[in-house]
């Protein structure tokens, strides 16, 4: 398939998810509310679902919505399909004609930012939309089969206000939080928290207290408003818009219940009063919002111009202030320049005469200025120097970039020293060549404490490198191998040489442990005393005990790692835990750690509401095997068994033997039937492995088996122990029905002494 195909195709499949879900949201809502009871008089979440749906996909959720209205209304509420048909139409059409003049009056339309955008997102899609959706909820009581009703305007102004109320309290967090769901939120403090919770405890306590008639309860109401308000100026719109759905929806689920200042009222007046107080609500939370957002912006802009003007203020007197003390301070430098300098540093015109030298310079030489300044560098220096400094200028006119180079001199009292010589063209603003500066450093210190630290070094690796304990030094940035004394490259089979430079981090079994112990490091220093798994050169195991230590080394950032082998330790730690937990014939769980395993799977799937059932298994007629061919032959029935057994498990299956020929399997996320078709398929594989080939006749090995459901409605599940028992009943009935068979244990059925 092509690209343009497969975009168009994928854009395709991402508009029919996208109706889909929007129709399936707003049929369960509508199901919700229908199943609340009093809830349904009040709101209508659905509608809220619709303007979501077309201020988030635009036009393509035409589909959605309408399927979504028609089936909420046919199904949920139980309209005729002609009646359903009637509001779906005014559902679907109201959102579009509102969202097209939305997109008319505010254009370009860039979501619900500034006063001009909320008020319009107010008038169409929170006031049209819902107009045009009452007048197709009032058309459709006056289809058949309804009888005539006489108060129309009454009906179409209760649809109305429910319509109205629910779009302006739910779709503006909807939409918020889904364009904006990326964007950081502000820092929590004590006031950004408290005022929130104190709010929503207020409105539990006067929405959630008992019935009165009283008008206190009444008036307290509105003190609501107050956080809401203050949500509005303090927090992002979409944060005092979530604000606002979670109050209302309080004071909704209390005066549903019959709680609260509400009950006071009659029922009518009752939904009418929290109509008009969610649609008050939510117009002063949005329009506060929006007029923050717009207070903000304003604040911004002029802090910024403000801020501008103080830098060209700034950068204006900045340069006045330069262009005055430039010229003092080219002055000054001329004749600071040389004597302020400590290293020894003289000017040569282009005739390779010395112009200028400093009071240092002359120290060096021995030498006093008038007896230099004026004279050729022939006349100056002696052999080795002048060599060195004639050579450097020959190079410097010839390629014209700055030089260094090293150079030996003896000093006044006969001692050499060593010298960096640095040289540089001087030209004037056209370019023109006007002579050289030389400046001399002297560096014999630094080349005496870098011999120091080469036989240092020297020394140090040789101790290193003879120590029994392996040590190993990386470089930090790079995993890269710096160092390796011999014990190491004996502990990891490798050497050296071999590995110089190359990243060590592959030599660790277990790169979440490395990038954490390395972190550790970097935050202590030093950590010690940590059992890791590395991987040898040549991609054997071993266990090591690790001390690392941050530091420096060659001028790198470093770790230096000290091992310790434990790897016979680790080894019989893990036998130990084998023997342990497993069974010595077969090589499975023994019993106490099977049933610890199964009773963790049990509790688990009980919390997660998960499918699991066990299987109790018996080897048909083991003791006349044993018997008749021998105890060593019925351990190796027994392994055979258990070998058909684990291929047939999947990674998540518990297997474990209880005892004798008992046998026990766990499979979670399984029910009854497909326990049963999975006993079945193992039931026929043991009957077909190759059972007692190595006995003196051929027996085959049969097997019974026993399951017992998690999930049975009529069993009390106590705990892994009853459902066990449970799979042994059935195990018994299949022994007692012949053998090499399953059964299921069922409660009515099932019923044995």
């Amino acid at each position: 398939m092509q690209a343009p195909a497969r975009a168009a195709l994928q854009r395709l499949s991402k508009l029919l998810l996208f109706n889909a879900a929007l129709a399936g949201v707003y049929v369960l809502l509508a199901w919700f509310v229908m199943r609340s009871g009093a809830a349904g008089a009040l709101l209508w979440p659905s509608s809220a679902v619709a303007v979501f749906g077309v201020m988030v996909g635009g036009w393509a959720a035409a589909p959605g919505i309408a399927l979504g209205a028609y089936l909420a209304n046919a199904f949920s509420v139980g309209w005729s399909p002609l009646a359903a048909l009637c509001i779906a139409t005014g559902n679907t059409v109201g959102v579009l004609i509102a969202w097209w003049l939305l997109q008319r009056l505010r254009r370009p339309w860039t979501g619900l930012q500034g006063t001009g955008n909320t008020l319009a997102f107010i008038v169409t899609l929170g006031l049209l939309a819902p107009a045009f959706s009452a007048g197709g909820g009032m058309l459709a009581t006056l289809l058949p089969p309804l009888p005539p009703m006489h108060n129309l305007g009454g009906l179409w102004l209760s649809w109305l206000v429910g319509d109205i109320c629910s779009v302006l309290i739910f779709a503006p967090p909807l939409v918020l939080w889904w364009e904006r769901r990326n964007d950081a939120l502000p820092a929590p403090t004590p006031e950004l928290l408290g005022v929130p919770v104190l709010a929503l405890l207020g409105t539990v306590l006067i929405y959630f207290a008992p019935p009165t008639t009283q008008a206190l309860p009444l008036g307290l109401g509105t003190l609501v408003l107050l956080p809401v308000l203050w949500a509005a100026i303090r927090l992002p719109m979409r944060l005092s818009s979530l604000f606002m759905a979670a109050l209302f929806a309080l004071e909704l689920a209390g005066t549903t219940m019959g709680l609260g200042p509400m009950t006071a009222l009659p029922p009518m007046d009752r939904i009418t009063a929290l109509q008009v107080m969610g649609i008050s609500l939510a117009c002063t939370v949005l329009l506060a919002s929006s007029l923050a957002q717009d207070r903000g912006a304003a604040l911004r802009q002029l802090r910024e111009a403000n801020a501008g003007l103080e830098r060209a203020v700034e950068r204006r007197t900045a340069a006045l202030v330069e262009s005055q003390t430039r010229l003092q301070r080219q002055l000054r430098f001329q004749d600071s320049l040389l004597s302020a300098l400590p290293n020894p540093t003289a000017y040569t015109a282009n005739d390779g005469r010395l112009a200028l030298i400093n009071k240092a310079f002359t120290q060096l030489l021995g030498r006093t200025q008038d007896a230099m300044l004026g004279r050729p560098p022939e006349d100056v220096f002696e052999d080795s120097l002048l060599h060195t400094w004639t050579g450097m200028d020959r190079k410097l006119l010839a390629e014209g970039r700055p030089l260094s180079q090293e150079c030996r001199q003896l000093s006044v009292d006969g001692e050499e020293s060593v010298w960096i010589l640095n040289k540089a063209q001087v030209a004037d603003s056209s370019g023109k060549p006007l002579g050289i500066v030389t400046s001399l450093q002297d560096i014999s210190e630094l080349k005496r404490l870098q011999d120091q630290l080469q036989r240092d070094e020297q020394r140090f690796r040789f101790l290193v490198d003879a120590s029994p304990v392996p040590l190993v030094i990386i470089r930090l940035r790079d995993s890269g191998l710096m160092f390796s004394n011999r014990a190491s490259d004996e502990l990891f089979r490798a050497s050296y040489a071999e590995h110089h430079g190359k990243p060590m981090r592959n030599l660790w079994a277990d790169s979440g442990q490395r990038e954490a112990i390395i972190a550790r490091v970097l935050r202590e220093g030093t950590v010690s005393g940590q059992e890791v798994k590395f991987r040898r050169f040549d991609g054997s195991l071993l266990w090591l005990l690790l001390s690392i230590t941050h530091t420096h080394y060659q001028d790198e950032e470093a770790l230096i790692f000290a091992f310790k082998d434990i790897t016979p330790t680790k080894q019989r730690e893990l036998r130990l835990q084998e023997l342990a937990y497993t069974d010595s014939l077969t090589g499975v769980s023994n019993r106490r750690h099977f049933l610890a395993q199964a009773s963790a799977a049990f509790h688990e799937s009980r919390r997660l509401s998960h499918d699991l059932a066990l299987l109790a298994i018996d080897v048909d007629h083991f003791k006349q095997l044993n018997d008749v061919y021998g105890h060593p032959a019925g351990d190796r029935a027994l392994r055979s068994f258990s070998t058909v057994c684990k291929s047939q498990l999947r990674s998540v299956d518990l297997f474990g033997r209880l005892g004798g020929d008992e046998f026990a399997i766990v499979l979670p996320h399984c029910d009854g039937l497909r326990a049963y078709d999975f006993a079945q398929r193992l039931r026929l594989a043991i009957q077909e492995s190759a059972g007692m080939d190595h006995a003196p006749l051929r027996q085959q090995l049969t097997v019974s088996i026993g399951i017992a459901d998690a999930a049975d409605p009529e069993a009390a599940d106590r705990g892994i122990e009853d459902l066990l028992a449970r799979a042994d009943k059935a195990l018994y009935q299949a022994k007692q029905r012949g053998r090499n068979r399953v059964e299921i244990w069922s409660f009515h059925d099932l019923a044995l002494p």
